[in-house]
């Protein structure tokens, strides 16, 4: 995966090169496709942070995205956004529309509410699940998202601490975990309400250093 690139569709000379200024300055690549097959082609080798389909350029914007998300592996999830003029434009399956004539702030607004910090190459990192997490619901719902995962980790280990059955709480947390993307959590808290060796204190330890780190960059 290149953390730090987006990919352009579109044959708009100004949309190309105002998009590629802005960017740059965020230390970020730009790579610019013509055609879909070309794009289909370059990212299912090469697996960007973010793409930008130009409406201008694709006629069946649907398809285009159901072929986007049949890539294989990391590609098919990869957030993509629709630089139209149209207001009433719904997206037609992409992440999110952004409406031109393009502007600086709202296009970087766009790009970080998919992609998470610009400037943090580190945190597009497929091994943290609250970037994976961004990738699929925004940067603003997962922060909600992640908040309340939080909270009901402490309500559970807080539970545990004052005599509940570990294995009547751990299937709920493992289910969480699985779902948010913690998946070493989710493990550790099934091994819980299977009644593993030991399993509760590796749970009960995995889980304070989760809440600890709290992963919101």
């Amino acid at each position: 995966m290149d953390h730090n690139a987006l990919y352009l569709l579109s044959v708009d000379d100004t949309c190309r090169r105002l998009i590629e200024m802005w960017m740059t300055d965020c230390s970020w690549s730009c790579h610019y496709k013509e055609n879909v097959g070309q794009l289909l082609a370059d990212v299912s080798d090469r697996v960007p942070a973010i793409v930008l389909i130009d409406s201008g350029v694709v006629s069946d914007i649907a398809t285009t995205v159901r072929a986007l998300r049949s890539l294989p592996g990391s590609a098919s999830a990869l957030p993509i956004l629709l630089l139209t003029p149209h207001v009433e434009e719904a997206g037609q399956g992409c992440n999110a529309v952004l409406h031109m004539p393009l502007v600086q702030d709202r296009l970087l607004d766009a790009v970080s509410e998919w992609t998470g910090p610009l400037d943090d190459k580190a945190f597009r990192s497929l091994d943290n699940p609250y970037y994976r997490l961004i990738r699929v619901v925004g940067q603003s719902m997962a922060a909600g998202m992640l908040t309340r995962c939080i909270a009901a980790l402490r309500q559970a280990l807080e539970k545990i601490a004052k005599g509940a059955a570990p294995q009547a709480i751990a299937h709920d947390v493992a289910g969480m975990c699985g779902m948010m993307g913690f998946e070493k959590l989710s493990t550790a808290w099934s091994a819980v309400e299977y009644d593993e060796p030991d399993a509760l204190e590796k749970a009960i330890e995995l889980t304070q250093a989760t809440i600890e780190r709290k992963p919101s960059r």
